[in-house]
């Protein structure tokens, strides 16, 4: 399913994005980014304009602004901005992806996503109504929840190192401290030595029996909210998509603790004041009214 959510760099490398080359969109970019605007963003925009009876100028300011918001969110998912690595070419506008995929992607580099581009790109879109485009929302939607549970799961990752390692030094704490202290015991003038020794691994002790609990309580809520970010995102990847169902496991995700930025939730809102019940991203034009 999530290959055919693909936007894949098809023929038509031809097709460009006249509106956004001033913009500079290079060569490498300019063939994937014209498949997605030839194929999906440009018939949209011209069933919204007859749909809502633009004049001629106000069609040609829309294709304008969607070129430049089409430009921008590429840049956004293919950032070679500070702290991320260079890129190599671009084979896809956006795919739904999955954590393997990621990996093998950032090592690519076809996956490099700056969030604050991709929140600004989208804040934008959410402002200009009349640009909506299907594929935009999900394209949006889906990679922004996506750097959420990828962002969860490498916490999971790094508190379950964290973890181990501390087990170990535990372990050397506990089972090696209180021998370590019966020898100083009955070793002449290393008494207080060995008294010491002995406190310290009591309040080791202590402190791993009564913390325990407690960090076994956050690894079952880390991972507990991490299944409800992969089960989402998999919704993400259904052609037909219940917006009201994506709503609900959006808020269950934020009882759960989730961080979720506002404009995801402003999306599927979106989403479900056209339709409640299906959302199809490959839908050319967009059923909501236009402001």
């Amino acid at each position: 399913m999530a290959n055919d959510l693909c936007v894949t760099n098809g023929r038509q490398t031809d097709a460009m994005l006249d509106e956004a080359q001033e913009d500079g969109v290079d060569e490498r970019s300019s063939a994937v980014i014209s498949t997605l605007w030839t194929t999906s963003i440009l018939p949209s925009l011209e069933e919204n304009a007859r749909s809502h009876a633009m004049t001629v100028a106000e069609h040609a300011s829309q294709r304008r602004l969607a070129g430049k918001l089409t430009k921008a969110l590429f840049d956004a998912l293919h950032s070679q901005g500070e702290g991320h690595a260079k890129r190599g070419p671009a084979r896809s506008f956006w795919c739904h992806q999955d954590l393997n995929s990621k990996r093998a992607s950032h090592d690519q580099g076809q996956v490099s996503i700056d969030k604050a581009d991709l929140l600004e790109v989208a804040d934008q879109y959410l402002s200009h109504p009349e640009v909506r485009v299907n594929k935009i929302d999900w394209i949006l939607l889906d990679a922004l929840v996506f750097e959420e549970l990828s962002a969860r799961v490498s916490d999971t990752r790094l508190y379950l190192t964290l973890a181990t390692l501390i087990s170990v030094l535990k372990f050397v704490c506990i089972y090696l401290a209180l021998p370590t202290a019966g020898y100083f015991l009955f070793t002449p003038e290393h008494e207080t030595l060995a008294t010491l020794g002995f406190i310290g691994w009591l309040l080791v002790v202590l402190i791993h029996l009564v913390g325990a609990p407690f960090r076994w309580q956050d690894l079952k809520r880390g991972l507990a909210l991490q299944r409800q970010f992969q089960d989402l995102y998999a919704m993400l990847g259904d052609r037909s998509m219940s917006p009201s169902n994506l709503r609900e496991s959006l808020d269950q995700a934020s009882v759960a603790g989730a961080e979720l930025d506002v404009v995801v939730f402003a999306l599927v809102d979106r989403m479900i004041a056209s339709d409640a019940t299906v959302f199809d991203p490959e839908q050319i034009g967009a059923s909501a009214p236009v402001a």
